[in-house]
């Protein structure tokens, strides 16, 4: 199942459909014959199974003494429905049983957990909507004149963005200016409706001028917000390689859409090698 837009799991998809061919052309042939490589798991949805039709067995070469086929086939089934799941049931009362073996299992749990469930990031900033316009963003009675983010078409839960923060002195900045925010909250500054408070109260300049003036201090070529976020994202991939994350940071809705990070990832890593091997030269402290 694909994760949502929110990072959780899709209930998956669930059907049945069972289909017979005697074709003489399986499935990697036929795929083959149009270009198509076979991806994982077709094979095992689409069994090729050689039978030996002059025997009159089915797909049966031996049915060990059964009076048809058929009967063979339900001896099958019956027992499959009968003993699913005792093999492994068996299997772990005897492991258990072995001496210091909770102890073990105890332990391999322990660093499960602490190489697995550590999370990368701090915390999450939920936005669903952005104020409606740039300057006077109030009106006379102080309310928040608010409209959809960029691509969404509604204020609501479904199309807020969740952004995990992953910089820790991000994250306590934001702290920082949440508690402030709930403080003029609590002083009714803007009325009780918390839709009337902003976590970024003020807005001086656009933060596009501000980037660039930093560019021009530092004497660097300018780019824009969005390079610095197509960077960002391909560092996070070669950081963590936790590609869900990085969708979620970028609030990107279709997988594709990221790959194109995946690809420029691999170029780094590929010009990277080939300058270590064709032109190596002594490092420096």
């Amino acid at each position: 199942a694909r994760g949502d837009r929110d990072g959780r799991l899709r209930e998956p998809a669930e059907w049945r459909l069972v289909f017979l061919s005697a074709g003489e052309i399986d499935l990697v042939t036929h795929l083959e014959s149009e270009g198509l490589r076979v991806q994982a798991g077709q094979q095992i949805r689409l069994l090729s199974i050689d039978a030996d039709v002059g025997n009159q067995l089915g797909v049966f070469e031996n049915i060990h003494d059964f009076a048809s086929s058929s009967e063979f086939a339900e001896h099958l089934r019956f027992n499959a429905l009968r003993y699913y799941g005792a093999p492994i049931r068996a299997f772990l009362s005897q492991l258990t049983a072995l001496d210091k073996a909770q102890e073990k299992i105890q332990k391999y749990k322990a660093d499960f957990r602490k190489n697995f469930e550590k999370p990368r990031y701090q915390g999450y900033l939920v936005i669903d909507s952005q104020p409606a316009k740039r300057w006077g963003i109030r009106d006379q009675d102080g309310h928040l004149r608010r409209k959809p983010l960029k691509g969404r078409k509604k204020i609501d839960e479904k199309s807020a963005r969740i952004i995990p923060v992953i910089d820790e002195q991000l994250w306590k900045d934001l702290v920082i200016l949440y508690n402030e925010t709930l403080l003029q909250h609590k002083q009714k500054l803007w009325g009780e409706d918390l839709k009337n408070y902003l976590l970024f109260p003020t807005i001086n300049s656009t933060s596009s001028s501000v980037l660039y003036r930093a560019f021009m201090k530092l004497q660097l070529r300018y780019r824009s917000w969005h390079c610095l976020r197509h960077t960002r994202a391909t560092l996070l991939i070669g950081q963590t390689g936790d590609f869900l994350l990085t969708r979620m940071w970028l609030g990107h809705k279709k997988q594709e859409i990221l790959e194109r990070y995946i690809h420029v990832y691999q170029a780094i890593v590929r010009n990277a090698k080939k300058k270590a091997t064709k032109n190596p030269r002594p490092l420096k402290f």
